[in-house]
């Protein structure tokens, strides 16, 4: 592949502009694509990407009318969609990738990549897939072709579909963004660091009120000690249910420590020192919030139904479902269809 690159951006909300101004900014073509297209408007058919926070510019990008629009000439297609839309926008996708179109998974929840690998492996393709656990950039919306980058990962986890495509992957993401790359092995392993769900839960659940009413909070400062306590015990079980299928995963805590550079031990201490630092991290200021709509029906629920699947104790993840769906009166147990990827992870079939 040449040195710049066409990417397709399917997302943009904060994390998919922050990737679309990111990449922009060094030297490769964008195409944006939504499945409402609304928030793509401002960039139809072409608008200017404004950046500030850690990135700080005006870039020309382009947004396209449809999937096949969006992916026919690109390089490199991004996933930063709801979780919910995964599904249906990957079945769409597959049959539309040439051959040596590579597919980026951004922080998938609900075992996105695992059905992404079987539709491929069914439509008989072997396109190149990079996972990462958590996004690369993290970023928010200021207005209509605006977005606020505030930070990037000092080090990016991926991990690599075919296994032997990993030299490829991760190359290819180092050239994308020029970050440190860390192979961490398959799809499974990605999915599983994904820590978005097990962080959000505790602290939507405890900050509750305050995201229904639209009042100002802070991410970090809402882990008080024992906010902190419930985000731990909701994280071992996600732990044991990775060391039942072979895989050492890294805690919540652990993974502050090496994006904030901090040594403290405890989750408690970390947030309160991250908590402090300039421009923290607003938290969600509506109950509709994807720490609930994404992460509770595709996260924590869908890490319950494979623990139990795998006879892993998972009492906090349950508890938390339990309490979720109380709270939203049914609407969060709906059908997310990954049972079928469920029993692919325990019992997968013959490569």
């Amino acid at each position: 592949m040449s040195d710049s690159l066409t990417v397709a951006i399917l997302g943009a909300g904060g994390v998919g502009l922050s990737y679309a101004a990111w990449l922009a900014s060094r030297g490769h073509r964008i195409r944006l694509w939504t499945p409402s297209g609304r928030s793509v408007a401002p960039f139809r058919p072409a608008g200017n990407l404004s950046a500030g926070g850690l990135l700080s510019g005006m870039w020309r990008v382009a947004a396209a009318n449809s999937l096949p629009d969006a992916v026919s000439e690109a390089d490199v297609v991004i996933l930063a969609i709801p979780s919910n839309v995964h599904r249906p926008v990957l079945s769409e996708l597959v049959p539309l990738l040439a051959e040596k179109q590579v597919v980026i998974l951004s922080a998938p929840i609900g075992f996105s990549s695992i059905f992404l690998r079987s539709r491929l492996q069914k439509a008989g393709k072997r396109n190149i897939v990079a996972v990462w656990p958590v996004p690369a950039l993290n970023g928010r919306l200021q207005g209509p072709g605006e977005v606020y980058v505030s930070g990037a990962r000092p080090a990016l986890d991926v991990a690599a579909w075919p296994i032997d495509s990993a030299a490829i992957a991760t190359e290819l993401c180092r050239a994308l963004f020029g970050i440190d790359v860390i192979f961490i092995g398959d799809l499974l392993v990605a999915e599983l660091s994904n820590i978005n769900a097990v962080a959000h839960a505790g602290n939507a659940l405890c900050n509750l009120t305050r995201m229904e009413k639209g009042e100002i909070w802070f991410t970090y400062a809402g882990v008080t000690p024992r906010v902190a306590r419930l985000i731990e015990a909701a994280d071992k079980e996600r732990i044991e249910i990775g060391a039942a299928l072979g895989l050492k995963l890294k805690s919540f805590a652990a993974y502050l420590r090496e994006w904030y550079g901090l040594q403290e031990t405890n989750l408690a201490s970390l947030t309160a020192k991250i908590a402090a630092r300039p421009n923290p991290t607003p938290g969600p200021r509506t109950d509709c919030s994807r720490y609930v709509t994404e992460d509770i029906p595709y996260g924590i629920m869908g890490l319950a139904k494979l623990g139990q699947t795998l006879g892993t104790a998972t009492v906090m993840l349950d508890t938390l479902a339990t309490i979720f769906d109380v709270l939203y009166e049914g609407a969060l147990s709906r059908e997310t269809g990954i049972e079928a990827e469920i029993a692919e992870i325990v019992h997968p079939a013959s490569p």
